[in-house]
């Protein structure tokens, strides 16, 4: 099972935390009119989960998961964490992994100017929850 580091978001948080509402929208509003106004808004949606993906794949180290349930993760995979055959992490090196992933988590949003002093997480099959000035976590989804 995969285990994920980062804030739990919908596109939408997404953009607008990472301030690229405008670049969005202009991508969208250039979409739309290519396709002679013949696009749903599940397209959109979708035409907007690539746009964020492609700027945070050129702009930053942060990645957007996906769910099966409309969540996304922004953030990072945690890779050989363990497994029950043959890989064990000692608690201390996996302390010191999230304090790394921490420290490259807010470098990346700070270099990307994010506003995250007020943040709407996305829990699954849950109401979001509101975060003021949250911190980073981990999380498992399989």
């Amino acid at each position: 099972m995969p285990l994920y580091f980062g804030f739990p978001l919908s596109v939408e948080e997404t953009i607008r935390i990472i301030n690229i509402n405008n670049l969005i929208n202009d991508a969208v509003k250039k979409y739309y009119e290519s396709s002679n106004n013949r696009r749903s808004n599940l397209d959109i949606d979708y035409f907007k989960l690539l746009e964020v993906r492609k700027y945070l794949e050129k702009n930053s180290n942060l990645k957007l998961y996906s769910t099966d349930k409309g969540q996304y993760i922004l953030g990072y995979e945690i890779e050989s964490c363990c497994d029950v055959w043959n890989n064990f992490v000692d608690v201390d090196n996996f302390i010191e992994t999230l304090r790394q992933l921490t420290i490259k988590f807010e470098n990346d949003l700070s270099f990307l100017n994010s506003n995250t002093s007020e943040v709407v997480f996305e829990r699954m099959e849950n109401d979001s929850i509101i975060m003021r000035h949250p911190k980073p976590c981990v999380i498992q989804w399989n």
